[in-house]
Parts: C-alpha cells; sequence; structure tokens
C-alpha cells in the first residue's frame, strides 16, 4: 500500500516542458480546446438574443468603453492622474482605433483570451503534474460559468488572468534555467500585469520574498545568495512598465501617483466601520463609477477644508479606513474573517454585474455551475499532495499565486469578479487531485480517498454563514432595465426595473431608474412619484433631483424646477445639464441675467452640452431687445406703445411656429412696456396653456378681462378643465 502511494504522487515533480507531445496528447487538449470554443459560441449566440448588454455597457464597464473611447479619438485620459489602472482600455482603443467602436470585437477577443487562457493552464499543470492532470484542469476552467460571463464584460479580468498565467509559465520556466535576464524578462511580464491590475504587486512581492528564503530549495541554485540574486532583476522588470504610468501621472496629471489613485476608497469600501466584507460603496456615494472619483474628492475636501489632488483624497480614504481599524480592532479582527468566509462561500457576489440574474436568461450559464467550494478543495487537496511528493518549484510558484489573489480579497474587499483570477491557479492543482483520485480509487487507496472527499464536504462549511446579500440584488434588474432603455426597449426596460423595486422597495436607485423609464413612456405623473419617493429615501441625491427638475420644467412648474435644479446642483455642481435644466426654467421665468449666467456655466463645463448654445443667444436677444426698448422708456407713451406692438406681432409669428419659448418672452416684453395691453396679456395666456403653464396662463386672462380683452369662451372651457378651481 505505502508503495502504490508513494508511485501515484511521483508525478509533483514531473518537468514537461521539453518533453515531446504524442500525438494522442495534441488529439485530446484539441478536443478541449474545441469544447472551450463551442461553449463560448453557445454563450455568445443566446447573451446576444437576451442580454441588452451586449449592446449596452454599464457601470465599470462604461467608465473603460468611454475611456477607450476617448483615447481612440485622440483625447487621451485628461489632465489627471489615472484613475483606476490603464492597461485595459488602452488595449481596448487599440481595437476601437483600428475597427471601430464595436462591442462584438472586444466580446470576440476576450473569449478567445478565455480559450488561451485554458491552454495556458494546461501547459502549467502539464509541466508540473503531466498531461492527464493538465486535462483535468481544462475540464474544470471550462465548467466555472464565471470566468465565461466575465468574458462579456468590459473588466480587466480576462485579460489580467492572460497576463498572469503568461508570467507564471515565463517565471517555471526561468526557475528551471536562471538568469538575470530571463528574471528581467519575467518581472516585466508581471509589471505589465500591475498596469492592467495592482493585485499583481502582491504577488511580485511574495515571489522575491520565497526567493529570498527559499531560493535553496530551487534544484538549479546551490546556495541562499543563488535565489537572493534573482531578486533585484525581477523587481526591476517590475518596475520597468510601471515607471512610464508614474512619469505620465505627475507630468501630464501634475500630481504623484504610482499607478492609479483609487486605492483609498477601494481600502476604505472593504474595511472602514460601514464594511462587511464584500464590495459595496460607503453611504453617500451614487455607486456609479462613472461619479466615484468626483464625490470621494468632494467628502474629502469637505472634511480637510481645503481642495484636495487626487493622490490627497486617496490618502485621506485610507486613514478614514486606518481611524476605524484602530478605534474598533475587535470589528476588524472579525471584519477580516467575513471576507475569508465570503472568499470560500459558494456565493457569486455580485459587482457591476449579476451571474445568477444573467443566468435565469442564458440557459447556458446554468450548465456551467460548478462551484467555487468544489474547485477550492480540489486545489487544497493536490498542493498538499504535491508538496508531499517530489519538490517542483512550480508548485510553490502557482500556489504564491493563489495566495496573492487570497491575500487581495482580505486586504481590500470580496466580489466574484475579484475572486475569479483565483480559479486558473487553484484549476492547475485540482486536476492533480482529479487525476490522483483516480488512481487511488484504481488502487484501492480508500482510507486516502475518503480523506479527500472529507476535505471537499467541509469545504462547503462557509457556505452555510448567511451571506450579506441575496443572489440576486435590486442593481440586478435595475442596471438591465437601464441597458434596455438604451437600447430603445422601453417596456422590457419598465419590467425589469419594476423587479428591481420589488426585490428593495427601499432602492432609490430603482426608483430614479424607474422614473427615467416612465417619462418616455410619457407617464409623467408616476414618474414624479418615483423621482420623489428616490429624493425621500436618499434626500442628497443629485440625480433624482436633477430628473425630477427636467419633468417640472416640461408641466411648466418652473418654481419648482428650479428648487430642485439648486438641490442637484448643490451636491454635484459640475454637472452641465443640471445648469441648463435651471436656466430653461429662469429664461421662461423671465429672469434673463440668471438664465444667461447658468447657460454659460454649462458651456464652461461642456461646451457641446445640447440646447445651451441655442438658448444662451435666445437670452441674449431677448436681453438685447429689452436694453433697446428700455433706452426709449424716456420717450414719449406712443414711442412704448409702438414698441409693445412690435413685440406683440413678433410674438404671434413666433407662436404660429411653435416657438412657445421666444413667443412668451417677446409678449411679456410687450407688456412689460404696455401694461394694459389686454390683448397681449390674452395671448400671452394662450401659449402659456399650450406649454401647460396653466396657473400662469389664468393670471393672464386675468388681466387681460381687467384691460379690456375677452378670451374665447372655449380656451377658457379648456382652461378651466385643466385647472378646475
Amino acid at each position: 500500500m505505502a508503495q502504490n502511494r508513494n508511485k501515484l504522487h511521483k508525478t509533483a515533480g514531473i518537468d514537461s516542458i521539453g518533453s515531446p507531445w504524442s500525438q494522442r496528447e495534441c488529439l485530446f487538449v484539441t478536443l478541449f480546446l474545441l469544447l472551450a470554443v463551442v461553449v463560448r459560441i453557445i454563450y455568445l449566440f443566446e447573451y446576444r438574443a437576451r442580454i441588452p448588454y451586449w449592446h449596452n455597457v454599464t457601470l465599470d464597464s462604461q467608465f473603460y468603453d468611454l475611456w477607450a473611447l476617448r483615447v481612440a479619438q485622440g483625447k487621451g485620459y485628461g489632465p489627471s492622474p489615472f484613475y483606476m489602472a490603464p492597461l485595459y482600455p488602452y488595449f481596448l482603443s487599440i481595437f476601437y482605433k483600428l475597427l471601430g467602436h464595436k462591442l462584438i470585437i472586444v466580446y470576440l477577443l476576450q473569449a478567445s483570451l478565455g480559450v488561451l487562457n485554458t491552454f495556458l493552464v494546461y501547459l502549467i499543470t502539464r509541466r508540473i503534474f503531466g498531461h492527464l492532470a493538465g486535462l483535468g484542469s481544462m475540464a474544470l476552467l471550462i465548467l466555472y460559468g464565471p470566468l465565461t460571463y466575465l468574458e462579456t464584460k468590459l473588466l480587466t479580468e480576462p485579460l489580467a488572468v492572460t497576463l498572469s498565467l503568461i508570467s507564471l509559465l515565463l517565471l517555471m520556466t526561468a526557475l528551471s534555467r536562471p538568469s538575470p535576464t530571463r528574471c528581467i524578462f519575467v518581472g516585466m511580464t508581471i509589471g505589465i500585469g500591475a498596469v492592467c491590475r495592482p493585485a499583481a504587486l502582491v504577488f511580485a512581492v511574495l515571489i522575491a520574498a520565497w526567493l529570498w528564503g527559499f531560493g535553496p530549495r530551487i534544484t538549479s541554485l546551490q546556495a541562499v545568495a543563488g535565489g537572493r540574486r534573482l531578486i533585484v532583476p525581477l523587481m526591476l522588470g517590475v518596475i520597468l512598465p510601471i515607471v512610464p504610468v508614474t512619469i505620465r501621472n505627475i507630468v501630464v496629471g501634475h500630481d504623484f501617483a504610482i499607478l492609479s489613485t483609487n486605492a483609498g476608497i477601494v481600502f476604505a469600501q472593504g474595511n472602514s466601520k460601514y464594511a462587511n466584507g464584500i464590495s459595496t460603496p460607503l453611504p453617500g456615494f451614487s455607486g456609479s463609477i462613472l461619479y466615484q472619483q468626483q464625490e470621494e474628492m468632494e467628502k474629502a475636501a469637505k472634511a480637510l477644508g481645503r481642495p484636495v489632488k487626487p493622490s490627497e483624497s486617496s490618502a485621506y480614504w485610507f486613514r478614514v479606513a486606518l481611524n476605524d481599524i484602530q478605534e474598533q480592532p475587535g470589528r476588524f479582527i472579525s471584519l477580516l474573517g467575513k471576507k475569508v468566509i465570503w472568499t470560500l462561500h459558494n456565493r457569486e457576489s455580485p459587482c457591476s454585474y449579476n451571474f445568477y440574474y444573467e443566468a435565469s436568461f442564458v440557459p447556458i450559464l446554468r450548465l456551467l455551475s460548478l462551484p467555487f467550494p468544489i474547485i477550492f478543495a480540489l486545489g487544497v487537496i493536490g498542493y498538499v499532495w504535491a508538496r508531499r511528493s517530489s519538490y517542483s518549484p512550480g508548485v510553490d510558484v502557482v500556489g504564491l499565486y493563489v495566495l496573492s489573489i487570497l491575500l487581495t480579497l482580505v486586504m481590500f474587499s470580496v466580489s466574484s469578479r475579484y475572486r475569479a483570477p483565483m480559479v486558473p491557479g487553484l484549476a492547475v492543482f485540482a486536476g492533480h487531485a482529479l487525476i490522483n483520485a483516480w488512481r487511488l480509487l484504481a488502487a484501492r487507496e480508500y482510507k486516502t480517498l475518503l480523506a479527500g472527499v472529507l476535505v471537499v464536504g467541509v469545504s462547503f462549511l462557509p457556505s452555510l454563514v448567511r451571506f450579506p446579500t441575496p443572489p440576486i440584488s435590486p442593481e440586478a434588474p435595475s442596471n438591465m432595465g437601464l441597458s434596455f432603455l438604451a437600447i430603445g426597449k422601453v417596456d422590457q426596460a419598465i419590467t425589469e426595473l419594476r423587479k428591481s423595486i420589488e426585490i428593495a422597495p427601499d432602492y432609490a436607485v430603482g426608483h430614479n431608474n424607474l422614473g427615467i423609464a416612465l417619462v418616455r413612456q410619457g407617464k409623467l405623473k408616476e414618474a414624479i412619484e418615483h423621482y420623489e419617493k428616490a429624493i425621500q429615501l436618499i434626500p442628497d441625491y443629485p440625480e433624482a433631483h436633477y430628473n425630477l427638475a427636467e419633468v417640472l420644467y416640461r408641466q411648466r412648474r418652473f418654481d419648482e424646477a428650479i428648487a430642485h435644479c439648486r438641490a442637484a446642483l448643490s451636491i454635484r455642481p459640475d454637472y452641465a445639464p443640471i445648469h441648463v435644466c435651471l436656466a430653461n426654467s429662469l429664461l421662461l421665468k423671465g429672469y434673463l441675467d440668471e438664465a444667461i449666467m447658468e447657460y454659460r456655466k454649462a458651456l464652461r463645463l461642456q461646451p457641446d452640452v445640447p440646447d445651451a448654445q441655442h438658448n444662451l443667444k435666445v437670452a441674449l436677444e431677448a436681453k438685447r431687445r429689452m436694453g433697446s426698448a428700455g433706452q426709449q422708456d424716456t420717450h414719449s407713451y406712443d414711442s412704448r406703445k409702438q414698441q409693445a406692438i412690435s413685440h406683440y406681432n413678433t410674438a404671434n409669428g413666433l407662436m404660429r411656429q411653435g416657438k412657445f419659448t421666444e413667443a412668451i418672452l417677446e409678449f411679456r416684453e410687450a407688456v412689460r412696456l404696455k401694461p394694459d395691453f389686454g390683448q397681449a396679456h390674452n395671448n400671452l395666456a394662450v401659449v402659456l396653456f399650450f406649454t401647460g403653464d396653466y396657473a400662469e396662463a389664468w393670471k393672464e386672462v386675468d388681466l387681460a378681462r381687467k384691460y379690456g380683452a375677452e378670451p374665447n369662451p372655449a380656451f377658457i372651457k379648456g382652461l378651466s378643465e385643466k385647472m378646475p378651481r
């Protein structure tokens, strides 16, 4: 029995880099790769038919998409340090530049990376454990659905996994034939991975520490100094791809940031007193990556009492989290335990997207349902069996890669997206465990096999702990509803958005988004109710205030629209469309100077903001005419009367053309010059009726009657029906 067991475990020392491939091996690898391709083809067809994200991305994906578009158009990122690691959007921009803004190109590219990752995992596993273990690793990787699902998202993970696997393979090659040149090259691949996903820096540190302490165990190295001599070229290689990013942040961004400036807020999200271990926004944040930097910098500036640079904001949020840790160390220790549990949990924690919700639309995702605890348990078993057999440095290298992902999750926060890169490393050991389990079964080593089965069973214990969020959170149908809305499928959008607030009636974002969709259907009254509910739940919700103001403006409730615009601007003063909405309401109330000021603010913030240029010209022309008329106010009554008649005639022409905004301004100028101009008051009442401003129309009806004009009875009847009081 003991001899059989020893024989079973000797595969761990296999070094197959130079061993030739048999035809049988090539055939089976090709078949498994074809299976990976077929799975992705089916998934892409089902995804295209059922999921709106095929045409319209959201949240983090939208951030990367817009960034890549700016780069492809030659606009660059802008005069600030990078907020997130830059490699991925610049990678996308190459394809946008060459092939146009076609999301299908990205999906096909990332699906190809997924197939490549399957092959790279095979190569790594074959090198350490042999061909059969490599096939086992490929099978496990194909069956783990979240990896395939992430390939249709504009997120860093598919590319980051590819870069990580390439660096693992090159590192194992360099360790078998150590040289400074090879180590520099390996370090550069890790550094490039860090520019894509900074978590790769944790792996670099672990490898350096391992070389320092365990270099003598590498067969090719004869002394501790041998392993330590590799550290310098390796770390030099890591630094080389990062230095240009740092220099760019200093020179162009006018701030010191090694890679990006979002680390502080991400650390606070995962470790502050509000954290629960999974990736969630802090209280007071919208949860949208599009506004996150602005929000965090505004809050940091308010707390510090001065404007802050992005790096200072990041440092502030680090201090916030560290202060919370220092004040409540027991809570922090408990939080670390929760992060470990959520990492090992069967639940795929939602991030920008929700795996379970998409699986309800895409049948093949339900088939790719291999639970994470099984891969993790098999990975642990395979690693332990490998360590007990003849030694291979590849075992430590892959083990350190898995550990680096685990440490990143524990240091920051857990989500399915952040956990997914761990799976290829676990699959390497899990493939070895599967093959050894088969051999143990054939050799009737039931005792050892039973121990492995118990480990698999124990791996599901963390899943018995209640997860802090439901499998399908309200964000999932809300985000999908917005994407349906963006591609013009309003009915489907409303269906999804109603699901969102059914799941969580107090989900303010869901109410706001439902309001947006209802406006598209023309259901303004119901939309207002949902906007008001969103504001009731989150009083400082700028989007809800702005959206409500837009609807109130359409209903000619200008005073209320102005109040909500000002509320939105008090929270988000740099959003140009809010300034335009405010200016439009001020213009129709006759406050020309304030309207002109708001239009100009909007154009300074966003030169191409819709309607601002045109409406600014209207306001300036109205002010010019008023100024010209004002100069003649000192002339005779007859002169002012002639000016009033001129404005009255102009207004009538504009009204016939349907230019109600300009007509209102002309009628108001006519009655300013000649307050007793009854017919001007009458016609002003009519145009106000057409624009929906019934209360103002009644005021003008009263003035028309006062000054001798007699409004049309049919008009009075129609106005009475709108405002019976």
